[in-house]
């Protein structure tokens, strides 16, 4: 009986390996990313010729990235994990009332990330250079922090993460900003207290109301003249994917609710880049309003767009870093804003290179 035991264990064991092992270079619903760029298939020799001492290595990334059914294994594993134990992933935070957080900023929240006090000075006064330079092409900089989610909706974290007394990296920053004399938008305090839920519970980012707050700060703190659309009713969609959902449910199709003003934009503006996404490098817009703006962003922004495309009559915006601000001598823009998440505000000195 041990004997027919043992060897039963044996051949399931063999044959879940081979299992994988066949769907890793059989591929399937695996090679679908998971917000990240997936192992690559090593070469067994290097570009001089001579064998790759790290092949063994490289194989075992690309085995873990590919096997068979991985998606599924990590969606399983979600599940288990938030509905059983109310916890998440490396990358996601289970918190309250069906909220997810990004892992990235418990630091933040907790202050183990605090920037020292010759960083945030370095940040302001890269800020500060880069606002100046703007300036010698005839136009404003307007320093715009895009709060965290949990520095929002702290209340919906998990009570084992204790929020940090001391000021945040934002609010030193900002009181830096205020030292030099750089216009900077609070979005923090824009974006509280509000009776509508601005953020996505199942994302990173504000929703549409979040976005519309962000825009209507941003555009008083400049003092152009626009449309707040307080107006138009708010209605909820739900039909918005989730990125903290693809990274804890990857295989799951699940969706959020998205909240936003009814309203058209269609006719409001046009784009005049060759726009496949949101997410583009570079998008540039016309629309019927009237100055314009040069946009440093990053995927906050993305929910931006609509709103200062409509205002302004040309828009340019930019994903990439370090910010180009030599952009200025084609495009004579107004104003220049610079959105940074919070999260990242630890790398805003890299992400600044005043070009001549």
């Amino acid at each position: 009986m041990k004997k027919i035991f043992c060897a039963a264990f044996c051949t399931l064991f063999f044959a879940a390996c081979l299992f994988f092992a066949a769907g890793a270079f059989l591929g399937g619903e695996d090679d679908i990313s998971e917000g990240r760029e997936l192992a690559a298939f090593p070469s067994v020799k290097t570009e001089e010729g001579t064998f790759n001492t790290a092949f063994f290595t490289e194989f075992d990334s690309w085995l873990t990235d590919h096997f068979s059914l991985r998606r599924s294994l990590i969606t399983l594993d979600g599940w288990v994990k938030s509905t059983l134990f109310a916890t998440g992933s490396d990358q996601v935070i289970v918190g309250r009332d069906d909220f997810l957080f990004l892992a990235d900023t418990a630091a933040d929240f907790t202050g183990e990330s605090a920037m020292t006090d010759a960083e945030i000075a370095a940040a302001a006064d890269a800020l500060a250079a880069l606002s100046a330079r703007a300036a010698d092409y005839g136009a404003r900089l307007i320093v715009a922090v895009a709060p965290n989610k949990n520095t929002v909706y702290p209340e919906k974290m998990p009570v084992v993460y204790r929020r940090s007394d001391s000021p945040s990296n934002m609010d030193r920053l900002h009181a830096a900003l205020e030292e030099r004399g750089i216009l900077y938008t609070d979005l923090a305090a824009a974006l509280e207290d509000a009776e509508t839920l601005l953020y996505h519970r199942r994302d990173t980012h504000w929703n549409g109301a979040g976005a519309l707050a962000a825009y209507n700060a941003i555009m008083d703190t400049a003092g152009i003249a626009h449309e707040d659309y307080s107006a138009y009713p708010l209605v909820t969609t739900a039909d918005f994917r989730g990125d903290l959902d693809e990274l804890l449910y990857p295989s799951a199709e699940l969706y959020d609710e998205n909240i936003l003003p009814e309203f058209d934009f269609s006719s409001q503006f046009i784009y005049t880049s060759n726009y496949l996404s949101p997410m583009d490098m570079i998008i540039t817009t016309r629309g019927k309003g009237e100055g314009k703006l040069l946009v440093f962003r990053d995927s906050f922004g993305s929910a931006l767009i609509p709103w200062f495309s409509a205002a302004c009559g040309e828009v340019h915006y930019e994903r990439a870093t370090p910010y180009r601000i030599d952009i200025l001598k084609q495009f004579d823009a107004d104003w220049v804003i610079v959105e940074i998440a919070e999260r990242n505000l630890p790398k805003l000195s890299e992400y600044i290179a005043v070009n001549p």
